[in-house]
């Protein structure tokens, strides 16, 4: 079975069974076709901005990230939707936490930024007068969603709506720290190339309008989990914890192999008390910050957010007999 990635670290880590060290897609007789990352859709339907030579005067030397030169190149010479149309690949995985990154204009046409990698190379420099910022989700959407249109049209005569799982993403607004407390991530750690919780609204009103637009299989967990400093060593956005990796591929798998109950699978294993040992293991050895954490919970439960009920799960296994957790369990 093999497998396209039109997305970021959300889908190629969930794709991994939460290994994130490793390449390719987890498990023996499954294949990585194509991982397209730093690309949003609708950048990828339009014109490039660049020259042939430009593009090919691109070199890794040039970048921190020398791996990202192919992703890079994608985004200069618009070639993302040509690579998926041509490919072998019986699955299409999406998410769209590039559309929470901004793009770049030059003259009358658009790419996606691809992080800051662009900044550091010769094009740039030579051309940095040029360059202007925007994001879409400041924007009218009258502007740009004929091409989200556009790209599944497209995608669909390649991709039927039964081989496109849409994973959906929340950025994260809060983090677990290694100190044992739940942070609110910096806004330094959310820059113009990097995804940003001040656009979670309008990126669930787009998903909702993809599922609308082509009736996909949808992984909907996101929401559910916290960025975790503990599992990936540094805070970001689209960090989460190890459990909402492992209980993505899980359900990628199921869907793939035709074993999927559901079209949409929207609730995690700690509420559908299916919870494995080894999460229930992670939780046990990073123990929050009861009074603080309690202090949160009650805050996020006020505004109907259901990250509540992950630290709910978390502090009735590590506290069980704390008395306002007992009265917590009674209530519900």
């Amino acid at each position: 079975m093999k497998f396209n990635i039109l997305g970021s670290c959300v889908s190629r880590v969930s794709m991994l069974n939460g290994n994130r060290d490793m390449h390719g897609v987890y498990g023996e007789g499954m294949e990585l076709g194509y991982f397209l990352d730093k690309e949003n859709i609708v950048c990828a339907m339009l014109p490039s901005p660049f020259s042939t030579e430009e593009v090919a005067s691109v070199r890794k030397e040039e970048l921190w990230n020398k791996k990202a030169i192919h992703a890079l190149k994608q985004c200069m010479d618009k070639s993302t939707v040509q690579l998926l149309m041509e490919s072998d690949a019986d699955f299409l995985v999406i998410d769209l936490y590039d559309f929470q990154n901004d793009f770049v204009i030059r003259g009358q046409e658009i790419f996606s930024s691809c992080a800051a990698e662009f900044m550091n190379t010769k094009v740039f420099r030579d051309t940095a007068q040029e360059y202007r910022l925007a994001n879409f989700f400041n924007l009218p959407s009258a502007l740009w969603r004929p091409y989200i249109d556009a790209f599944f049209a497209q995608i669909m005569e390649k991709y039927d709506a039964d081989h496109i799982i849409l994973n959906r993403f929340r950025s994260g607004t809060y983090y677990f720290g290694k100190n044992g407390l739940v942070n609110l991530l910096p806004d330094n750690l959310k820059n113009w190339y990097q995804c940003s919780d001040k656009y979670n609204v309008q990126l669930r009103e787009l998903e909702e309008y993809i599922i609308q637009l082509i009736d996909p299989y949808v992984i909907d967990l996101s929401r559910y989990f916290f960025c975790d400093e503990n599992f990936w060593g540094a805070p970001h956005g689209a960090h989460a914890e190890r459990e909402f990796y492992r209980e993505s591929y899980r359900h990628i798998i199921e869907i793939s192999e035709g074993k999927s109950e559901k079209r949409c699978i929207d609730v995690p294993d700690f509420i559908a008390g299916e919870i494995s040992e080894e999460y229930s293991r992670e939780i046990r050895q990073h123990p929050l910050d009861i009074d603080s954490t309690l202090k949160l919970l009650h805050e996020l439960k006020a505004q109907d957010d259901v990250l509540w009920m992950n630290l709910f799960y978390r502090l009735s296994l590590c506290y069980p007999n704390d008395a306002r957790i007992e009265q917590m369990i009674q209530e519900i």
